[in-house]
């Protein structure tokens, strides 16, 4: 009967709403602001001011960044994480399930994906080309400071790299630099060595590789290891795996000690004061156990959705008040959703919710559901002036009765102000980009989303909407006809042929001069059209051969149990830490040090061996020469003696760490392992 009357809260806030099934819904993942280091800056979306940026905060489309001399950030996306070096102009053109479009305008960019999927794309956009990240791997595109160099580094993984009419693929270990603009120079200069940036990001990596909490929590969930040295886990009968803090002040409670921001498209936002305050406060649920508080994350099976807060609200004389949601209790958004994304973004964060649930509720709103943490030592109050200045609330919570107040599903009607983004001090004194930064116009591969809407009509129409987010049709209304800045669109098919044969004639050269320096001679290879399907699917399906493009592991990996996830990886499961230097890594991996050799066209396969591909992904792969893999070089017999391989060690890791008891994954909601990428474990051996 209690899930009976929540389900009706949500279904009758979803009709309030008027949520259509056109309507866009908010994206199922935001990027943490998890490590500054330095003086780091945001301009957040729709605005035109910049303020500090604060560790905790969600960023997503439109957000800004700049890092100073001599510092540094790092933003976790779950699958991927971005790591900004000193004068660094950074920018998030998409941001979304699917889409991780990045503007970089100068300074240098790490980029580390773990995971991809099918259907995911990466794209980092320069001022004279654009990156695509075609595998899981690691990266680092840095910008010239007159924006008219790219250097493009794969330490493992590949790229596809276009500009000024031409592209061309990256493999593991290589690199080089690309001048110019209307035509590109290519410089092959293998790997660069280590830097301050390359071995704060290794460090970063190894750290996040050994977590522990890994294996209670889904893997895209940001903020996981933070949980290693502040809590402890710990196994309930009726919830499973749980966290709980370690150290907390007198009075603590969960969503207490922070603020509240606005952040669109979701709306008001918890932003926690903890270092490790992220994921326990945007994804999963809170209970009270044992005289102390244990959070319980949504079923490590499932994708994991993204929410602002995990919060009921409740409204009294003159404040705002919120509680931590407990399992089983349904979240609402503040905005109008569909009854599809109102389902994702609870099945993922509460185990215990079956899909039935959101089917065949009564037709009437009940007035007061009963919450199991709606009581005086989880309810958090604040006079409304303190909820919408972006204040920190902890010494400003006022403990209204409980007996005095209403509870609501959804957020309060409030309209939000300058401060509400920016944060009490709006931003005075912030160190701002270089106004020749904010002006250089990018090369994009996929045309990028209309910018924000500008905060000042955002204000007004949700002043029109009684303090409601309006409907994303009509948001969509008042967002400018353009992206959030000046691009220059590459095609997204084949290239000219002029672009072909530029580039081709470049690669050409210097194969006939290494030709000429080892006394050999062989005819030029003759230009592929990229107009002729049949010789684009050659040119993919041999370019496919090289080791740049895993093998299809759909056939190799675990079947899928309902309820189970594949073997997770073991502490540190990076294949090649940074820190070892180039040639441990050569060991690692088996492999020897890529030399520094110019690009090269792959000769076309005979007429039987020809490959037919979508014609959409041939043309873009069309004229891309690769660069070629590096020389296979015999594992040493230490390493092969050494440790277990990581199905073994992730075998015992789990048998000293039960998993938790999660059920099946429901009908409509995405499984981890129905992607063909989904396999991360298997595609690390492999790459190795």
């Amino acid at each position: 009967m209690k899930m009976r009357l929540f389900t009706t809260v949500v279904l009758a806030a979803c009709a309030l709403g008027s949520a259509r099934a056109d309507d866009a819904d908010p994206p199922a993942r935001a990027a943490r602001l998890s490590e500054v280091d330095g003086t780091v800056s945001l301009q957040p979306a729709g605005l035109q001011d910049w303020t500090a940026a604060t560790p905790n905060r969600p960023l997503t489309a439109g957000d800004r960044l700049w890092s100073d001399q001599d510092a540094r950030a790092e933003l976790d996306l779950g699958d991927g994480v971005v790591r900004l070096g000193s004068n660094t102009g950074f920018a998030f053109f998409a941001l979304d399930d699917t889409t991780a479009q990045m503007q970089l305008t100068g300074g240098s960019l790490i980029v580390r994906v773990r995971d991809l999927q099918p259907n995911e794309i990466y794209e980092i956009d320069t001022p004279n080309l654009a990156v695509s990240l075609q595998q899981p791997g690691e990266y680092r595109v840095d910008v010239s400071e007159r924006g008219d160099a790219t250097a493009v580094q794969v330490a493992d993984g590949a790229a596809l790299v276009a500009g000024g009419g031409q592209q061309m693929m990256i493999g593991t270990r290589q690199g080089g630099t690309f001048s110019g603009t209307d035509a590109l120079t290519y410089t092959n200069s293998g790997l660069a060595a280590e830097d301050g940036l390359d071995v704060w990001s290794g460090t970063r990596d190894e750290a996040r590789d050994a977590s522990t909490s890994a294996q209670y929590v889904a893997p895209d969930v940001p903020g996981t290891a933070d949980l290693d040295n502040n809590g402890s886990w710990q196994q309930l009968p009726d919830y499973g795996w749980v966290w709980t803090p370690a150290v907390v002040v007198a009075g603590w409670a969960p969503y207490r000690f922070g603020r509240w921001l606005w952040v669109s498209p979701w709306g008001w936002t918890w932003v926690d004061d903890a270092p490790w305050g992220y994921a326990p406060f945007h994804y999963g649920r809170w209970i009270g156990c044992r005289n102390t508080w244990c959070w319980v994350p949504g079923p490590r099976q499932l994708r994991p959705v993204y929410a602002p807060a995990q919060v009921g609200w409740a409204s009294g004389a003159a404040t705002i008040g919120w509680f931590p949601l407990a399992p089983r209790e349904l979240y609402v958004p503040a905005g109008p959703v569909t009854t599809s994304y109102l389902r994702r973004v609870n099945l993922a964060n509460s185990a215990g919710i079956a899909a039935s649930e959101f089917a065949g509720a009564a037709r009437t709103l009940p007035a007061l559901p009963h919450y199991l943490n709606a009581r005086p030592a989880a309810l958090s109050s604040v006079a409304p002036d303190v909820f919408t200045s972006g204040q920190r609330v902890s010494a400003r919570t006022l403990r209204a009765p409980v007996g005095a107040t209403s509870f609501v599903a959804m957020a309060p009607a409030l309209v939000p102000t300058r401060q509400s983004v920016l944060g009490p001090a709006e931003g005075h004194g912030v160190p701002r980009p270089p106004p020749t930064q904010l002006r250089r116009a990018v090369v994009v591969r996929r045309q990028p989303p209309p910018a924000p809407v500008p905060f000042d009509k955002l204000t007004a129409a949700i002043q029109a909407n009684s303090g409601r987010l309006p409907a994303h049709s009509e948001l969509a209304q008042l967002q400018p006809a353009g992206p959030a800045a000046v691009v220059r669109a590459v095609s997204a098919g084949a290239i000219t042929t002029s672009g072909a044969q530029s580039m081709m004639g470049l690669a050409e050269r210097e194969r006939l001069l290494e030709q000429r320096r080892l006394g050999t001679a062989a005819p030029p290879r003759a230009p592929v059209a990229a107009s002729a399907p049949r010789a684009a699917a050659a040119v993919t399906a041999s370019i496919r051969a090289n080791a740049f493009v895993p093998p299809d592991l759909s056939e190799e990996r675990v079947p899928a149990v309902p309820g189970s996830r594949a073997p997770s990886a073991p502490a540190g499961a990076d294949p090649v830490p940074r820190a070892v230097g180039v040639a441990a890594q050569s060991a690692v991996r088996g492999s020897a040090a890529a030399p520094v050799a110019p690009p090269y066209r792959p000769s076309l396969p005979a007429e039987a061996e020809l490959v037919t591909e979508p014609p959409a992904e041939a043309a873009d792969r069309a004229a891309a020469p690769a660069l070629p893999p590096p020389a296979a070089a015999a594992v040493p017999a230490a390493a092969q003696a050494g440790s277990p391989p990581p199905a073994a060690q992730s075998s015992a890791r789990q048998g000293s760490h039960p998993q938790p008891n999660t059920p099946p994954h429901p009908a409509g909601q995405e499984a981890r392992q129905s992607a063909p990428h989904a396999d991360r474990e298997s595609r690390e051996r492999v790459l190795r």
